[in-house]
């Protein structure tokens, strides 16, 4: 009884941690989209076909500002209120041998600016936890990201959040994330102990 007890733990911890895994999910194209800035005052235009974001004042979009080039895929743009610069978040999905690439991004008129890899960011981003592409290589890298205008709020899957100045790209802020953004720890760690109750109850 005792083993049967300790089997169906066991499964029940496997599917909680593992599970989401199963989910996947295909993703249309990147279209052209208009980013504004938080204050409503400059837009930028995300044009993946041409690989080119470029920055507009809101009530003067015939005249470009100035712009940048780079691969787009699902990125993530943030426009500062002052129209000096870009943050650009890369997709949350991450293969596990890409974590040295780009994560994140601050261009200006001069170009980049900045960049943080995805391993300086996060160490051990999570297994993948919902619906998103096939392949168990997969890993969630954020959480949530956001603006003000004047800096970039950013929550890795654990377990550090970060504060950065969208004027200089830098680092202000580094802290421990919400447990609720590392719940896949929690799941690890019960399925270790699940492990570890089967080999005593032998």
């Amino acid at each position: 009884m005792k083993h049967a007890s300790a089997f169906m733990l066991l499964l029940a911890l496997s599917i909680l941690t593992v599970g989401p895994l199963a989910q996947a999910t295909s993703y249309a194209p990147p279209r052209q989209q208009e980013v504004s800035s938080p204050n409503g005052a400059f837009v930028l235009d995300v044009n993946p076909e041409t690989k080119q974001a470029t920055l507009y004042k809101a009530d003067a979009k015939k005249q470009a500002l100035w712009s940048f080039s780079r691969p787009m895929w699902q990125e993530r743009f943030f426009v500062a209120d002052d129209g000096q610069s870009v943050a650009v978040l890369a997709w949350k999905h991450v293969r596990v041998f890409a974590l040295s690439n780009a994560a994140l991004e601050f261009y200006t008129a001069k170009g980049k600016l900045r960049a943080y890899a995805y391993q300086d960011l996060v160490a051990h981003p999570a297994a993948q936890r919902g619906i998103g592409p096939i392949g168990p290589f997969w890993r969630e890298w954020f959480d949530s990201a956001g603006s003000d205008g004047k800096t970039l709020s950013l929550v890795t899957s654990g377990p550090h959040a970060y504060r950065f100045d969208l004027a200089t790209g830098a680092m202000e802020e580094e802290s421990f994330a919400p447990l609720g953004g590392s719940l896949w720890i929690l799941g690890v760690l019960l399925l270790h102990v699940g492990i570890l109750l089967i080999f005593r109850w032998r």
